[in-house]
């Protein structure tokens, strides 16, 4: 497989379509579902696709999402904090999309020494991606624990493949609110601080962050790419017509997850396409030249075109795809690699 289709971050060569991070689990173990979907669903494949790990803290965290003995994987089939909906449709700018899911996880997971002890990572041939995110409320707190992540990492480098670092400013799952100066000034800390690593450097960030602070983001230096878009929080306000009625989709302005001892939680599903493309080219036109990995509602290998004419990078394969058109997965991926290729 040739990973340097399409997108090359220092001199780490990547797929022009990755995992958004999670679709395949902590280290690609994957979830209870895919086993069923591998067997019945032929173009269920993740192959082609650049690995993007589910978003890890630095120590151990709980979360909402219990996890089975082995650490990592989820102990419920139906997990309390995850929400699907395949027929629920949510109209935006006129247009009608089928399916969400509304999660609040909340980064559970075991810490980065335990993944890193099981040496999964390491092994990997081609390069893949390691997401972080930082749970402290604070932004010095947020900063010690990206030091402490990169430091570990620096400690414990004997992988067999260059890699990226994808670092979460924006999961909706963990109480975070910030205005976009204060953003700003986080990811050039954080960017700094994992520049010492000398790898690619790959900023996540939602569409509550405007495309002109995207821009100064992108610049900064040791920035290697952004990846647009986490879900949405819940109760996000949104310019017409592109807004979501909140309590049309669940029948009340409260979350659901709520009631479950919950955050609020994101969403998710096809719904995201048009607000990611609008994102999207609004970035382009007022001049972000830099590499925009872009996803949030990709179900099929047509919107892979959507994006790319949009002025996309890469394209992230997540949820939606995954959860309401398994079957058009590697589809999805053979057109992103066929479009870059012939680009």
């Amino acid at each position: 497989m040739n990973t340097n289709l399409g997108c090359n971050l220092r001199y780490t060569g990547f797929s022009p379509v990755w995992g958004a991070s999670g679709t395949e689990g902590f280290s690609g173990e994957g979830y209870k579902f895919h086993k069923l979907l591998k067997c019945c669903c032929p173009g269920f494949d993740f192959t082609g696709m650049t690995f993007v790990s589910k978003t890890t803290t630095l120590y151990s965290n709980k979360g909402y999402l219990p996890l089975a003995i082995d650490g990592i994987t989820p102990r419920e089939l139906f997990p309390k904090c995850i929400i699907v909906r395949p027929f629920k449709e949510i109209v935006i700018n006129g247009v009608s999309y089928r399916g969400v899911v509304l999660n609040s996880v909340g980064l559970s997971g075991p810490g980065l020494d335990f993944l890193l002890d099981q040496s999964i990572w390491q092994e990997k041939e081609t390069p893949f991606q390691i997401s972080f995110m930082s749970v402290r409320p604070d932004v010095e707190g947020r900063l010690c624990e990206t030091r402490g992540f990169i430091k570990t990492l620096l400690q414990r480098m004997h992988f067999q493949t260059r890699f990226g670092v994808q670092i979460n400013l924006s999961c909706p799952n963990v109480g975070l609110h910030r205005s976009d100066d204060d953003i700003v000034d986080e990811a050039r800390a954080t960017i700094d601080i994992a520049d010492q690593l000398g790898l690619p450097i790959i900023i996540k960030i939602n569409l509550l962050i405007s495309p002109r602070t995207a821009k100064v983001i992108s610049e900064i230096k040791g920035c290697d790419a952004l990846c647009v878009t986490n879900t949405i929080p819940w109760g996000s306000v949104l310019d017409k017509p592109y807004d979501i009625n909140w309590e049309n989709i669940f029948g009340s302005k409260t979350s659901p997850l709520e009631k479950r001892g919950c955050k609020p939680g994101g969403l998710s599903g096809r719904f995201l396409k048009p607000l990611v493309i609008k994102w999207l080219k609004e970035a382009r036109e007022i001049g972000l030249k830099g590499h925009i990995n872009t996803g949030g509602g990709l179900s099929c290998a047509d919107d892979v075109d959507d994006f790319y004419n949009a002025g996309a990078s890469s394209v992230a394969v997540g949820a939606t795809a995954a959860m309401f058109a398994p079957w058009n997965v590697q589809s999805i991926i053979q057109r992103a690699r066929k479009l870059w290729k012939d680009a």
